[in-house]
């Protein structure tokens, strides 16, 4: 699929809107309803409805900074943005897996867990979820150089 960037910086930026929706209310139910009136205002399609709507339901466990911080690899990507140094490669392996290591490990420190563990100590897991989720896209991006060239 060919992204302009006019239609990549409009899509993640009504991304960015939804995420905003998601979290500008407290409680599941208000923010379904605030999800389905964005969505139908938007005219988007009923998939993009269903899974805002299911997000509504971990929204309250899951930090929004780690979901924003995925759209932000999300658009490194549609911008076909090169990784051109070390820095820029532990950046973007932040945004796509370390966010995910990090929105993973809040949810099952907020519904699995049945522990008597501070705030500390979870701070602890979370950043050490980010440093596994580091690591594996990191050692992902091994196999031939370290540094990302996407194709023109």
């Amino acid at each position: 699929m060919n992204h302009s960037p006019r239609t990549t910086d409009a899509a993640t930026l009504l991304v960015r809107d939804l995420i905003d929706v998601i979290y500008s209310v407290s409680g599941r139910a208000a923010s379904q309803r605030n999800v389905e009136a964005f969505c139908k205002k938007n005219e988007l399609p009923t998939w993009a409805f269903e899974a805002a709507s299911a997000f509504t339901y971990v929204s309250d466990a899951v930090p929004k900074e780690n979901v924003l911080e995925l759209v932000r690899g999300y658009e490194q990507d549609l911008e076909h943005k090169e990784i051109a140094t070390v820095e820029d490669l532990i950046d973007y392996s932040e945004c796509v897996a370390g966010s995910v290591g990090a929105m993973c490990t809040h949810l099952l420190l907020s519904r699995a867990c049945d522990t008597n563990l501070d705030e500390a100590q979870k701070g602890k897991i979370v950043a050490r979820a980010r440093q596994m989720g580091l690591v594996s896209k990191l050692v992902l991006n091994q196999k031939g150089s370290l540094l990302i060239k996407y194709p023109h």
